[in-house]
């Protein structure tokens, strides 16, 4: 059963470009100001991403898939956490004015790497926080002449970072923090 869903799917996918008014691919490139909510005193910390997309027209609406990789965290009281993501945003974009598209998709975020910064010592926390986290994207784009893209973004996470954990197996609930993230990048279209 999965194998015909997975068919039908991709059968979908290829007629929805084919029926398509327009399509483009390109790298894109960026800053992130990401921070963690529920918790008290924290600051927000400069990341970057990087990776490419894909959008596929259809009039005034869009879909534009993307793969990136992007460092995410926050601060708080002299410790500094870095978490790494494989994020994959899709995102349904209509176009407001020419060039100018509001976007708004779900964010399906892959944990790669973490570490905490703690009195210039870094702890791999890899372990204390979820393999896989979900949230939500909006922002506008700006399509600029010779295929360069504007884009801003603020991503709201809706599942929380930690996981339960127990300490003397005593268990103890983990983190309800979520990362919120805005973002500010640029990409370049080839086709």
């Amino acid at each position: 059963m999965k194998k015909i869903t997975f068919c039908v799917l991709i059968l979908f996918a290829f007629t929805s470009v084919v029926q398509a008014q327009s399509f483009s691919v390109g790298p894109k490139v960026g800053a992130n100001f990401s921070s963690l909510t529920g918790v008290k005193d924290g600051k927000s910390k400069t990341g970057y991403y990087f990776g490419a997309f894909a959008e596929v027209g259809f009039g005034k609406l869009s879909i534009q898939p993307e793969v990136l990789y992007t460092a995410q965290g926050g601060k708080v009281e002299g410790v500094e956490i870095n978490n790494s993501y494989v994020s994959v945003p899709i995102m349904f974009k209509y176009k407001l004015i020419a060039g100018l598209s509001a976007e708004l998709g779900p964010k399906f975020d892959f944990l790669t790497k973490s570490d905490t910064k703690f009195l210039n010592t870094k702890f791999d926390t890899k372990d204390s926080y979820q393999s896989f986290n979900f949230g939500l994207g909006i922002g506008l784009s700006y399509k600029l002449p010779l295929g360069i893209n504007v884009d801003a973004r603020y991503n709201f996470g809706l599942s929380k970072l930690g996981k339960n954990t127990s300490i003397d197996g005593i268990p103890s609930s983990g983190t309800n923090s979520k990362n919120d993230v805005f973002q500010i990048g640029v990409g370049y279209r080839f086709l």
